[in-house]
């Protein structure tokens, strides 16, 4: 959670691999051992401890990974790489019997011993020039670094138990099943001890402990040390950060007469097949971000994370712009070419961020030189290319492509936005329509055979897409257009100038979701992929009595869904389909079919209960209203309960009384002479057409926040109110095993769920545009 608000942190780490570079950059400091080969696992930790001077080689220029390490030689290995220094220490008296005070090793030994990481012989040695084992040197290094305790490791993938020869009643298994689990230690030399009959490898812990294995073990315990870890989990790659990364001597002399352009998107491609931005420069935005954020923050869960984390407070106080450009390099096997660009008020202090961020992305890889008055920075491993110029930040995966930034940066020849979208924006979007394609091109290739050719028709019919996100003093607006190639595109079509259908009839009060779509003619066309060419619409057509095209004629009218809190544990839902005279026949015949199948259900289900049967019939009415609906009704204090056991008698019990009070009915049938309804909803015939939801003034305050609202497709979440709704149903368990949530654990859940009131959205076309709006509302 601290990294969180680090936007283009997080931005800088997703570049994605390409071909080499074609910049020349020095090459990565080798180690000078003559028999250390670059495919060993322990090149990087040897490299490591060379360049420190924490080892040394032979006369003839070798490191001898193989040989194995003295007990002497391995207590200085481990001080030194604690950077501890023992030239301070007096030895007054010799340490072991065998060992004279004055010898060079005289006081790693002392301040062990002192340390009470080691104990010596019963015999009263210490063996100095002894091969030290892996056992003991397990023992010794877990003990020093960690303050002479063995930590707790929560999670692993294997354990001391993964070998046979670790008996659990040893002295080093604890010591040993720490570093495994903390995945501290090389396993490399168990790569041959594989035994099919126990089907384990072996650990070798009493085996001497190698020069290499050495190395690698203590440059894993530095690392952690240096991270401030407590473990790595097993696929992780243990690294020691590096100081100054970013600049390992490359001086910051001054620079070139040109001058980079302000404008970042110029340092992306015309030719960009995704264009994704950030502004958090636009000071009208920012000062609504500041107020949504300064009523948020009142809540403990964000005074928490804001007092954890100084990137937070400068991702927030600061001003800064960020932009990503994805060019898809077509008919190519070509990684896409991948361009990050910021600017940044504070660019020292964000550089530091990202240099930690970068440097452990890039294991710690990265290299600095100079290129045509820029400093730069280059991870070839990795494809990764950095440049900073003053406040100006760039990054990407293809040496060429970063000359190719720069001098668009420079002659203000890069990306623009060539629609009218609102540009005092938090952040905006673009798409081209080379991804659509891309999509198209998967959708006809993998699964065509199950989605409806509509579908793919229309994303052919899609060109650019252009998309922002706005703030206002109480939440985020967010809006795209996107460019119709094909007018005529039947799904399309649907959606111009349709107004809303249903707001003024649909009861509206404690709205909980409400939702305008068209064409469900279409979704019931998907094919099941296991059956060739059945379809749910297939099916129900044959059901009904209706041919295929006659039922998605009528599914293809306007529709609406509503849920509703109406004070009891079961909402109200309802389902509304306005239907044109040509669809009137398909129409009654779908609500005699829904009659049959309901008429069914009630007189063959079999009885209900063991120890006192009941069947639906005895317990459901069946009537019809003045309106001309079939209503159902269930009478709740006929339902058995089933069980002897005394908490779930209670839970039972509960359950019935919620229903008794929610009058619980199904009503169905057509009203007004255009309209099918199916609602289970109490008390419908006199709710219908009374409070709509166009008077609900949660509502009009959402669709007043998009402007147009049109209802081809409509949205409303009252977020609030199914927080609301949630609790109470939280509430009514009793106090047993059948309690899903206790109160404490619930106040974490209202308070971040407090933080969102409402979303809206809206979808409208025009001769050659889709647009859609979506508002959400943030705060207390």
């Amino acid at each position: 959670m601290k990294k969180l608000a680090i936007l283009l942190a997080i931005i800088l780490t997703l570049s994605t691999q390409a071909s080499a570079s074609l910049l020349s950059t020095p090459e990565l400091t080798e180690s000078s051992f003559t028999d250390m080969e670059d495919y060993s696992s322990y090149y990087r930790s040897i490299e490591w401890m060379e360049q420190n001077e924490i080892v040394s080689g032979y006369e003839d220029g070798s490191f001898r990974a193989g040989n194995c390490v003295t007990r002497a030689e391995f207590l200085k290995m481990m001080y030194k790489t604690k950077d501890m220094d023992v030239t301070q220490i007096t030895v007054n008296e010799n340490p072991f019997k065998d060992i004279e005070k004055t010898v060079w090793y005289s006081p790693y030994i002392q301040l062990a011993k002192e340390n009470k990481s080691i104990n010596g012989y019963e015999d009263g040695t210490f063996r100095p020039d002894q091969c030290i084992s892996r056992a003991e040197a397990i023992k010794i290094a877990s003990l020093e670094f960690n303050n002479n305790s063995i930590p707790e490791i929560d999670f692993f993938y294997i354990s001391a138990d993964s070998y046979s020869d670790i008996p659990i009643n040893s002295w080093y298994y604890t010591y040993i099943d720490y570093v495994i689990k903390a995945n501290l230690v090389g396993t490399e030399h168990t790569f041959d001890t594989y035994d099919s009959e126990t089907g384990l490898s072996k650990f070798l812990p009493t085996n001497p402990m190698t020069r290499g294995e050495a190395a690698e073990m203590f440059y894993r315990f530095r690392a952690m040390k240096d991270n401030s870890k407590n473990q790595y989990d097993y696929f992780d790659e243990p690294a020691i950060p590096e100081e100054d990364l970013f600049y390992n001597n490359c001086s910051k002399d001054s620079f070139s007469e040109a001058k980079l352009e302000s404008n970042i998107l110029n340092a992306i491609s015309k030719d960009a097949s995704l264009v994704i931005g950030i502004d958090h420069s636009n000071s009208s935005q920012l000062k609504n971000v500041e107020k949504i954020l300064s009523t948020i923050t009142k809540q403990e869960f964000w005074k928490t994370l804001a007092e954890e984390s100084s990137e937070l407070n400068l991702a927030i106080d600061s001003k800064w712009s960020a932009a990503m450009g994805i060019t898809v390099i077509e008919e190519s096997t070509e990684d896409p070419q991948v361009v990050l660009a910021g600017e940044f008020e504070n660019a020292d202090e964000f550089e530091k961020i990202f240099g930690d961020m970068v440097a452990k992305e890039m294991n710690y890889s990265t290299i600095c030189t100079k290129f045509e008055g820029l400093t730069y920075w280059t991870s070839e491993d990795n494809d990764f290319y950095f440049v900073k110029y003053d406040d100006v930040f760039i990054a990407t995966n293809n040496g060429e492509e970063l000359e190719r930034a720069i001098n668009r940066l420079q002659k203000n020849s890069g990306f623009s936005f060539s629609n009218n979208l609102d540009k005092d924006s938090l952040a905006y979007m673009y798409i081209s329509e080379d991804i659509i394609a891309i999509l198209e091109n998967e959708l006809e290739n993998e699964i065509d055979s199950i989605y409806p050719s509509e579908l793919t028709k229309t994303l052919s019919s899609i060109g650019n897409i252009y998309g922002y996100i706005k703030s206002d003093s109480e939440g985020f607006l967010f809006s795209t257009e996107a460019v119709i190639k094909d007018p005529n595109d039947e799904l399309i079509k649907k959606y111009i100038n349709r107004p809303p259908t249903f707001a003024n009839k649909v009861p509206g009060q404690n709205t909980l979701l409400y939702a305008e779509d068209l064409d469900l003619g279409m979704i019931l066309d998907i094919k099941d992929s296991t059956l060739a060419e059945t379809t749910i619409l297939s099916e129900l057509a044959t059901e009904i009595g209706v041919t295929k095209e006659e039922l998605k004629s009528l599914l293809s009218d306007s529709y609406a869904i509503s849920i509703t809190d109406t004070d009891t544990v079961v909402p109200t839902m309802s389902f509304y389909l306005n239907f044109s005279d040509t669809n009137r026949a398909t129409a009654d015949k779908t609500v005699q079919t829904i009659d049959k199948w309901i008429t069914e259900w009630i007189y063959e289900t079999p009885s209900l209960g063991t120890v006192s049967e009941v069947y639906l019939k005895d317990i459901i009415t069946k009537s019809t209203t003045s309106q001309g609906l079939t209503k159902i009704t269930l009478d709740a204090d006929k339902l058995p309960i089933d069980s002897s056991d005394p908490e779930e008698i209670e839970m039972a019990t509960t359950i019935k009384n919620e229903l008794k009070e929610s009058g619980a009915e199904l009503y169905y049938g057509i009203i007004d002479d255009n309209t099918l309804v199916i609602a289970f909803y109490p008390n419908f015939e006199t709710k219908y057409e009374t409070s709509p939801l166009s008077n609900d003034s949660t509502f009009i305050e959402a669709i007043g926040k998009l402007g147009e609202v049109y209802g081809a497709r409509l949205t409303f979440i009252n977020i609030d109110n199914i927080t609301s709704y949630f609790v109470k149903l939280i509430n009514i368990a009793p106090e047993s095993s059948y309690e899903i949530l206790n109160t404490e654990d619930l106040e974490p859940i209202k308070e971040i769920a407090g933080m969102f009131k409402y979303f809206v959205s809206s979808t409208s076309a025009s001769e050659n545009l889709i647009n859609v709006k979506a508002f959400l509302k943030v705060g207390n």
